[in-house]
């Protein structure tokens, strides 16, 4: 493990030294099933360090159970079904509510947040939720990436693409397509300014009293020169297949991160406040090219560097493609620390709920 951390840390101290060259690095597929992502077993851990290292994501299988997919599944239509994402529901979505047996009613109030494909844009608090927010397969995988063993775990959404065509291929929803995109969920210009320079958002500020807070958190993740590696990861539902749509990368967009940074910040950077942390990268730009689909089997969790670039691209399949996200980062002991001061407004927002 520490060699790991170390190799990490001495890659990471040379990448100022690498000129910008946005080379495309193709994606390893499956070799038995090539519809898929390549992927690793929970006990390959040495193995799946090192592909995560080399290109910036990693699919790990089975970190959910069948039954366990099928219900957090139930659980998030049952969430939409029940409009848990709206304070106040139309007279019409009471009326003509949307049921998951029946496709002709997913344009009643479908929730807000369908152009990137969630399925609304509040953090979920439910049962089955937290329980696989604290699975212990998710965890191991994210603490045998970190080297770290004190995590703390986000508060994130679900994520319902849902079907554009019939069985026959043929566009029936086009207007259900969700919007490509790349996108990096921090703000690469001011993480690369060392401490001090470039005013950012003061996290203490987060009373989680807004749903936003919750996401906030997530996307400010310090500054690049306290050399932390920061995860984020999501779990497949269900089979995703490439015309399924659903989560894409730039893989090996780590080992470039900083000359990309450099190199727009006259530009794209110009365009983002320092507070602003959702960057969606030109479509002009090279990298776009460069982002492919990662498909993965149910129950299937797909982890990635926040340093990477990632996004998503719309469902061209008759099937539903659903998916949870997630974030764990690490949690320092020091009560006076943001990361403590956070978790304690968060579990303050929760015993209010």
């Amino acid at each position: 493990m520490a060699a790991f951390v170390a190799s990490a840390v001495s890659y990471i101290s040379h990448l100022f030294d690498t000129p910008y060259d946005p080379v495309r690095v193709d994606m390893p597929m499956d070799p038995e099933e090539p519809c898929y992502s390549l992927s690793f077993s929970k006990d390959q851990v040495n193995e799946y360090r090192e592909f995560f290292d080399k290109y910036g994501y990693v699919v790990v299988q089975d970190v959910l159970s069948s039954d366990q997919c099928l219900a957090t599944i139930d659980d998030m239509w049952s969430y939409i079904e029940t409009k848990g994402y709206n304070w106040v529901k139309r007279d019409e979505e009471i009326i003509n509510p949307i049921r998951r047996d029946a496709p002709s009613t997913w344009d009643n109030g479908w929730p807000s947040g369908q152009a990137g494909g969630f399925a609304g844009n509040r953090p979920i608090f439910t049962k089955r939720a937290q329980e696989n927010r604290q699975n212990p397969d998710v965890y191991n995988v994210f603490a045998n990436l970190t080297g770290e063993k004190e995590l703390m775990v986000n508060q994130d959404r679900y994520a319902l693409f849902r079907p554009t065509t019939d069985q026959e291929g043929k566009m029936i929803h086009a207007e259900w397509a969700s919007l490509p995109n790349v996108h990096l969920d921090m703000n690469p210009w001011v993480f690369t300014l060392p401490h001090g320079e470039g005013k950012e958002l003061n996290l203490e500020s987060l009373a989680y009293e807004e749903s936003n807070d919750f996401f906030e958190e997530n996307n400010h993740p310090g500054r690049y020169e306290d050399r932390k590696l920061h995860l984020q990861g999501l779990i497949n539902l269900a089979d995703n297949r490439n015309e399924d749509g659903g989560f894409i990368v730039v893989p090996g967009f780590h080992k470039i991160f900083l000359q990309w940074t450099e190199h727009t910040r006259s530009t794209l950077g110009k365009q983002y406040t320092n507070t602003m942390s959702f960057i969606l990268l030109d479509e002009k730009d090279p990298v776009w090219s460069h982002a492919q689909r990662v498909t993965a089997r149910a129950g299937s969790l797909v982890v990635w560097n926040q340093l990477v670039a990632h996004g998503s691209t719309p469902n061209y399949s008759s099937r539903p493609s659903l998916l949870s996200t997630k974030r764990l980062f690490l949690l320092t002991r020091n009560e006076d620390s943001i990361e403590s001061k956070l978790s304690q407004s968060s579990w303050r927002s929760l015993e209010s709920m």
